[in-house]
């Protein structure tokens, strides 16, 4: 197999995809045709052919070593940072329980008389509402918690570390979500707990907001591609703020 390689004539197979997405090129090979390398070769016949401007540049095959190391995955910049971390191999959500597990565990040994959440019947989207889709997730002395966690994790467009914790239901139909927001952040270090002071870091409004939630980020400094230095600026901003440090649990204590 190869990587056929053109240099297009700005027309052949140009087609609209929408004002926002601009335009894309299209190139189809016979209709109802299964084989691939049939209708490859049709693909490749009207990129040859002599009635449109497309130049024919090299073939590279798909084993070439360059090749090879340019498609091969690489870890990311936050995989490398969490490599040997405890959770870091568990998806998103499986982590996520995790952490909800061990920050109501905390707040157990704060204040020992708390209850999970019931779930109510469906989400404001209309989707019924399991057990792990709660509008909180503990109650303490009738106090509802709600847990929110996050990775640290490098954000390449920006060009900074930082804390991005989503899916926030400050507001229903009928009133708050909950009464109390925690914060649990997951880092190389240890997993930091705070108690949100309502503001810090909130953004998000609109139809999309009311549905999915809104956000709290918190950002590093731009430029500063250390992941320490990058989580205390994070920190920083959260204690200089109304938050509340509730807990750390450092790693290997």
């Amino acid at each position: 197999s190869n990587i056929h390689i053109y240099r297009h004539d700005g027309i052949l197979g140009q087609a609209l995809a929408g004002r926002r997405l601009g335009f894309q090129i299209q190139l189809f090979g016979p209709h109802n045709q299964k084989q691939w390398d049939v209708a490859a070769d049709a693909v490749l016949s009207k990129l040859n052919s002599s009635a449109n401007g497309c130049e024919h540049i090299s073939d590279v095959s798909v084993n070439d070593e360059l090749v090879r190391a340019a498609i091969s995955r690489r870890p990311s910049v936050t995989e490398k940072v969490f490599e040997g971390v405890p959770l870091a191999t568990l998806n998103g959500p499986s982590r996520g329980a995790c952490i909800e597990a061990l920050a109501r565990s905390v707040d157990a040994q704060l204040h020992p008389n708390i209850t999970p959440a019931p779930a109510s019947h469906e989400c404001v989207n209309g989707v019924r509402r399991g057990w792990n889709r709660t509008t909180y997730d503990w109650n303490r002395d009738g106090t509802r918690v709600e847990c929110k966690s996050a990775q640290l994790s490098w954000d390449r467009a920006c060009n900074r570390w930082k804390a991005n914790f989503h899916n926030i239901k400050l507001e229903l139909q009928d009133g708050p979500a909950f009464d109390e927001l925690q914060l649990a952040l997951f880092t190389p270090r240890g997993i930091y707990i705070y108690r949100h002071d309502g503001k810090r870091g909130i953004s998000g409004t609109g139809r999309l907001m009311e549905i999915s939630g809104q956000s709290v980020q918190i950002y590093g400094s731009r430029g500063d591609a250390c992941w320490n230095s990058g989580l205390d600026v994070i920190l920083n901003k959260l204690d200089d703020s109304a938050c509340v440090r509730i807990a750390f649990i450092e790693w290997g204590v």
